[in-house]
């Protein structure tokens, strides 16, 4: 009985995770470059606050498609 539980839960783990990795997947599209990304948040080292970043190869996103901002 307690087995069956365990293994169901940790279904239910796995299915929350993979819808959070499938929202936090994009499809990019630069110029004649197709290519995917991940949308995340990354931690300040205080714990306090979060940064929002995209990550993917420079393949896709270069240097002149990158703007920085105050």
């Amino acid at each position: 009985m307690g087995t069956t539980g365990n293994k169901e839960k940790e279904g239910e783990k796995i299915k929350l995770i993979n819808s959070g990795f499938e929202k936090a997947l994009v499809s990019i599209e630069n110029k004649d470059k197709k290519g995917v990304g991940f949308l995340c948040k990354l931690v300040s080292s205080d714990a306090k606050s979060t940064l929002p970043a995209l990550i993917t190869t420079t393949d896709l996103i270069g240097s002149n498609e990158l703007k920085t901002t105050n």
